[in-house]
């Protein structure tokens, strides 16, 4: 019969490891007992709300430039992803003029694009 074994990894799962063979003892010899390890979410909840395309904004710069200024109209101060034209991320430094525009400078011209969540 096989033993199962709960092993906690602190907080959030926990690894079921079945132990068979030798009657639930890990036997090494004549044959290595068999062992199977499964992965269990312990902390579950609600899935959240995914929100709608009016809470965030993506803005391309197309021309090349040191400083972006982005109009997203979120009327909140957003948080800011920035990434090259290549996709890889960025970090310039990020101004947030008012609640509607952020303001972007790098340390050349750069072309990319701004994420504002």
């Amino acid at each position: 019969m096989p033993l199962n074994v709960p092993v906690l990894l602190s907080p959030t799962y926990q690894v079921l490891v079945e132990l068979a063979g030798g009657g639930g003892a890990l036997v090494l010899s004549p044959s290595p007992a068999a062992i199977s390890v499964e992965l269990q979410p312990m902390l579950r909840g609600e899935k959240g709300d995914p929100g709608d395309a009016l809470s965030r904004h993506v803005h391309t710069q197309a021309d090349p430039a040191a400083v972006w200024t982005v109009p997203h109209n979120l009327h909140v101060r957003p948080s800011v992803t920035v990434v090259d034209h290549l996709g890889r991320q960025v970090f310039p430094d990020v101004a947030y003029v008012n609640d509607d525009i952020v303001q972007v400078t790098h340390g050349a011209a750069l072309t990319g694009a701004v994420y504002c969540n």
